[in-house]
């Protein structure tokens, strides 16, 4: 039997990444989560055939051997792509590009109010206050006046909401290595003191240079 396993965070389907998701943001053992991740990788997505063939796997290969293919899970959180959109019933809210290319400067300052916010409580209010910044209907500009559809985020499934902060804390991450004299106070994992990256963006994006270019 063939086997292909994905061994970078972007090349994860939306499947793993809510299952990997929920997984590393809930409060299971150390072992539990090491099961987990194996079954996750290599299961790939659910079905009758890839469930036999993740039985045949585990019955012929030690756990230590499936267990280094995750690896790239633990060394660091780099994952850029956020799922293309999330949906409830006939309705889809459609999210930001490819490490937030196409963001606003006031989206990305909220969204990490929210995100900074969350990491502090792990309230469910305070996740579907991020998702919802992100998130919107299809072809809606972002405006902190019109956020009705965040009543649509609540009633999403949570492990598909955790997919975005990973998306997210990745995306964050990159930007705050690539522009290390702006973001100099913050380590990327929202934990400590919370700075606003509202003004020190907004004074980057009108300097001469303009680092973050469309951002």
């Amino acid at each position: 039997m063939n086997y292909k396993v994905v061994t970078t965070w972007n090349e994860l389907n939306n499947w793993q990444l809510a299952k990997i998701a929920s997984l590393l943001f809930s409060a299971f053992s150390e072992e539990k989560i090491k099961h987990g991740l194996v079954y996750i990788l290599f299961l790939r997505k659910k079905s009758i055939w890839n469930s036999f063939k993740m039985r045949y796997l585990i019955a012929r290969v030690p756990f230590a051997e499936l267990y280094k293919h995750t690896a790239f899970l633990s060394n660091s959180t780099d994952r850029t792509e956020f799922p293309k959109y999330l949906k409830l019933g006939f309705i889809k809210l459609y999210g930001p590009d490819s490490r937030m290319n196409n963001l606003t400067i006031d989206q990305f300052s909220m969204a990490d109010m929210f995100y900074y916010s969350w990491c502090k409580t792990r309230n469910n209010k305070e996740l579907n206050r991020l998702v919802s910044i992100l998130y919107l209907p299809k072809g809606k500009v972002f405006s902190r006046k019109e956020l009705d559809h965040s009543i649509y985020v609540r009633l999403m499934p949570r492990d598909k909401k955790l997919s975005v902060v990973l998306a997210y804390i990745g995306s964050r991450q990159l930007l705050i290595q690539r522009f290390t004299h702006v973001f100099k106070n913050s380590s990327g994992s929202g934990k400590n003191t919370y700075n606003s990256f509202d003004k020190i963006v907004f004074n980057m994006a009108r300097s001469e240079n303009q680092p973050f270019g469309p951002l």
